[in-house]
């Protein structure tokens, strides 16, 4: 990306824009660069590769068989843990600190987003799809209220420093 009097095109715009990484005040941004507001927040939570690998998966394996309730299960799992791993990785901007607070809401987002989907939940008596719709509303007006830097500033960026 371009910074300072350099012009700009529409693919530096577009690269901002499009960045992972949640940025809102203008000390993590160059002067240019767009600021994530409510709206870009809640977009850059919800985990849309990791989503779309559920969808993937709970199509590719109907019925209600226990052993592939027992799978989505795992798969379920699986995609819990691989969440935060897969955020931080693709948040990851030198001399800032880890986007822990995006890696959290992102893993919760992919909870709830399975949750709303149905399976494996709605194997159960329990689980009703308006739960689930309540449940993807809810989240998604109170995550983009969560400006992450006022809590990740918290942690310092680490120092690569020589051998003493």
């Amino acid at each position: 990306m371009r910074s300072g009097k350099e012009s700009w095109t529409c693919y530096d715009y577009v690269e901002a824009i499009l960045s992972r990484r949640i940025v809102t005040t203008r000390l993590q941004a160059n002067q240019q660069e767009p600021l994530d507001n409510y709206w870009s927040r809640v977009v850059k939570y919800v985990p849309g590769e990791i989503v779309a690998a559920w969808l993937a998966v709970t199509a590719l394996l109907t019925g209600q068989s226990a052993a592939r309730i027992s799978l989505l299960w795992i798969i379920f799992g699986v995609l819990l843990l691989v969440t935060p791993v897969s955020v931080l990785r693709t948040t990851g901007v030198a001399d800032m600190p880890p986007a822990w607070t995006q890696a959290t809401l992102s893993t919760i987002a992919f909870a709830v987003w399975a949750f709303a989907i149905g399976k494996p939940f709605s194997h159960y008596s329990f689980y009703d799809f308006t739960y689930g719709g309540v449940a993807i509303i809810l989240f998604t007006v109170i995550s983009g209220l969560v400006e992450p830097e006022k809590i990740d500033q918290r942690v310092k960026p680490r120092r690569k420093t020589g051998p003493r």
